[in-house]
């Protein structure tokens, strides 16, 4: 069973790791192989682990043919269309726009209804109203496809997307209640437990996640203590707190039916106890939205209850093997997601390193040590799905796992159940399960105020191929001998570190920050960040862009930060990034930081390994717009040069070429003003003759950046053009000895359900034919 189910997930994982499907009739003669082998081959044969692996991966691909038919078609994008549905979700309001899901049962044309898109993830700006779980409207929309930022070491939201089933993403302009009753669902049940709960206490957004599964109220310097402490998934309704709710329910449930003999003898307390269990797991599951990780959960304690149900003793390994193959089975989508490998891999970590082992410890130094396996045990993944581990994540989980699972989310579910009942009696609970979370988030306090830090985790990925067998020695039962060979094989996963420049080298990385501008400049020792993108309600380019792609590069620290100029898509994640990365210096434009920072000044230079910087603009007594005296900066390198323009438009490119000359000169040039038309005049880009323009532009932003004729003249240049929409993260490399090199996100090997890049010719091609 162990060696099959593995190679069930090895199949499945390597089906999602393509960056294409099959044909669908791959999936036909594959199945039909695969089932005449099963039967055909005894069951040692090892040809058998392939054919389970084949399984796999045609059951995947079956899955993965219902998920790419749900975005909508490219030609509903950008107009406005008229749909009806209800909304599907637990709206989240803040003081800029209330955002919901919405199932958008038909759309209405010329006022005949037609076939819906499916589930919409909306955003209602300018004074929404109120909205409720099961409401019908009609709604006035524009939709785009599912599309996210393509960045290294930034989050797959096109993934997230299309896992969640949401065909499109979108604003609302309009809309009317429709007259017809509400649609019946869990959400409008969710809705009505979490009007009774507190908003206006420090920790009733964390009450909220944990009660309801409603994140939303969880602020930004909340999930910055949970990230550093390694206790974001206690926050969240997940499969660890659908556990311990079942095992809290499970054991309280037997110790009470002992109470009368004569039940016990009819029905089986382990029995009685294990349906008590799962009704719990699954009512917790239904008030965190029936979310895809608590069914998960349900799945995996179906397994293991459904054993004790039918009174047949179980070894722990086989059971987790068991709960691994339904799940699979049930949804083999799930190796998508961070969760499925964080709830295995934990547990897996667990049993490997307590098999074999003689004796009963001390509680408190079983769980010491339990924290200190499942550190070790999920270092490869930590490293593969975030690059980084927080040093005090065990020290924290120490307290906080037993604290939240046994004594803060049982009284806050009974407080808010009574709530919804007796609201008197309620209120009281309330208060007192407020009061259980104050001395722990305390103590996440005191452990992030240590100068612990990070361990940064971005090794080659074939140091993975190392860290599995030598964890397997690491975990070893009792007794196994020369364990210490494992470190020598885990410590390329823990010591090395992304390729850096060589030296006189520039990289430069212009990332994918929607409407906005954020790029690195990279030397053989050096990191410079010029501008930081934009930040709106629930986008921070600073938090969620820049300081991933760093800590990617396996960096928490860098030499010099510029902030061109104070408008937000250049300027907005700064504040984030500052918080989270040190820098050794930093430089503004006009209205940026103000105050706070030394500001750009033309003639500043400086060199880093055989790299020369320099800043152009602005001048001294300038005067103009903001954007004209943004900052502007050069860098030269012996296999040539970058011009980073920021936003100045036609008046500063004239002022700059009169100040600058033939310095103006560029290998490469990220184009001012995302390619408007106020900016990137004749005379400019005859002066630089960049052989790369690099547009730093949002997807279907709503500017038409960049202008066709801004294109039309760099075309008639005869520069490459280069635009971070359609090409994601565009890295450029300029070796002292050779061409360059250009490279993009999109074009790398991804996956099949993110968007290709559209690279025929300039990357400006309607339709991608990479």
């Amino acid at each position: 069973m162990y060696s099959g189910t593995i190679a069930f997930l090895l199949g499945i994982a390597a089906l999602l790791a393509l960056p294409t499907l099959p044909e669908p009739l791959a999936l036909i003669l594959g199945g039909l192989l695969a089932t005449l082998l099963l039967f055909r081959l005894r069951h040692s044969h090892p040809v058998r682990w392939l054919v389970w692996a084949t399984v796999g991966a045609l059951w995947a691909l079956w899955h993965a043919q219902g998920v790419v038919s749900i975005p909508i078609p490219s030609e509903w994008e950008g107009r406005e269309m008229t749909v009806e549905g209800y909304i599907d979700s637990l709206p989240d309001v803040d003081n800029y726009r209330t955002r919901f899901e919405f199932l958008a049962t038909a759309r209405v044309e010329q006022g005949h209804p037609l076939a819906g898109p499916g589930l919409l993830r909306l955003a209602w700006y300018d004074a929404a109203p109120t909205l409720q779980p099961g409401q019908w409207w009609r709604l006035r929309v524009k939709l785009k496809r599912p599309h996210g930022f393509a960045n290294p070491g930034g989050f797959d939201y096109e993934g997230w997307l299309l896992r969640h089933g949401i065909a499109a993403t979108g604003y609302v302009r309009g809309g009317e209640v429709l007259p017809r009753p509400p649609t019946a669902g869990i959400d409008r049940w969710r809705a009505a437990l979490r009007a009774g709960l507190p908003t206006d206490t420090p920790l009733g957004g964390i009450m909220a996640a944990l009660a309801v599964g409603d994140r939303s109220g969880i602020d930004a310097a909340q999930w910055d203590l949970l990230a550093a402490t390694g206790t974001t998934h206690l926050m969240a309704i997940s499969g660890l707190h659908i556990g311990m709710v079942a095992l809290l329910a499970f054991a309280t449930t037997r110790r009470v039916w002992r109470w009368w003999p004569g039940l016990a003898l009819h029905l089986p307390a382990p029995r009685i106890a294990a349906l008590a269990a799962f009704l719990a797991a699954l009512g917790y599951a239904l008030l965190a939205g029936f979310s895809i990780p608590t069914q998960r959960a349900l799945v995996m304690l179906a397994v293991g209850l459904g054993a004790v149900t039918l009174g047949r003793e179980i070894r722990p390994s086989r059971a987790l093997a068991g709960a691994l193959l339904a799940v699979l089975i049930y949804d083999p989508l799930a190796v998508m997601e961070p969760g499925f490998w964080l709830s295995f891999g934990a547990v897996a970590a667990l049993l490997l390193s307590s098999a074999g082992r003689s004796g009963r410890p001390r509680w408190w130094l079983q769980w010491g040590r339990s924290q200190w396996w499942v550190t070790l045990g999920m270092l490869p993944i930590m490293a593969l799905l975030f690059g980084r581990m927080p040093l005090s994540a065990p020290l924290a989980n120490l307290l906080a796992i037993p604290w939240v699972g046994f004594v803060v989310v049982p009284l806050l579910l009974l407080a808010t159940l009574v709530n919804a009942l007796l609201p008197s009696v309620g209120g009281v609970l309330l208060s007192l399960a407020e009061q259980a979370l104050v001395p722990i988030w305390w103590w996440l306090e005191q452990v992030a105020a240590l100068p612990l830090g990070w361990w940064i985790l971005t090794p080659p990925p074939w140091t993975l191929l190392l860290a599995l067998p030598a964890l397997l020695w690491l975990l070893a039962p009792q007794g196994w001998p020369a364990r210490w060979l494992g470190w020598p094989l885990l410590a390329p996963l823990l010591l090395l570190r992304p390729p850096t420049p060589n030296p006189g080298e520039l990289w430069l990385t212009v990332l994918d920050v929607g409407q906005g501008l954020a790029a690195v400049v990279r030397t053989e020792h050096h990191l410079l960040v010029f501008d930081t993108g934009p930040a709106f309600a629930e986008l921070d380019a600073g938090r969620m862009v820049v300081a991933p792609y760093l800590r990617h590069l396996g960096l928490q620290q860098a030499d010099m930060l510029i902030v061109s100029h104070g408008d937000n898509d250049h300027s907005g994640g700064a504040e984030s990034l500052l918080a989270t990365v040190a820098f050794g210096a930093v430089r503004t434009g006009p209205l940026a930081l103000p105050g706070r920072y030394p500001g750009c000044r033309q003639g500043e230079r400086w060199q880093w390994d055989g790299v020369r910087f320099e800043i152009l603009n602005p001048a001294g007594g300038d005067g103009g717009s903001e954007n004209d005296r943004s900052c502007v900066l050069r860098v030269a390198a012996a296999g040539g040069s970058v011009l980073l323009a920021a936003d100045i438009e036609a008046a500063g490119e004239a002022a700059l070429m009169a100040r600058a000359g033939q310095r103006l000169t560029a290998t490469a040039l990220v184009v001012p003003h995302h390619g408007s038309r106020s900016s990137s005049s004749a005379a400019f880009v005859t002066r630089v003759q960049p052989r790369y323009a690099v547009f730093s532009v949002g997807y279907r932003n709503r500017w038409g950046f960049p202008a066709p004729q801004v294109v039309a003249r760099y075309q008639a240049q005869g520069s490459q053009l280069l635009r971070t929409d359609e090409a994601g993260a565009i890295t450029l490399l300029l070796p002292v000895v050779g061409a360059p090199q250009v490279s993009s996100y999109r074009r790398a090997p991804r996956r099949w359900w993110q968007e290709p890049e559209a690279c025929s010719g300039s990357l400006f091609a309607s339709t991608p034919v990479c």
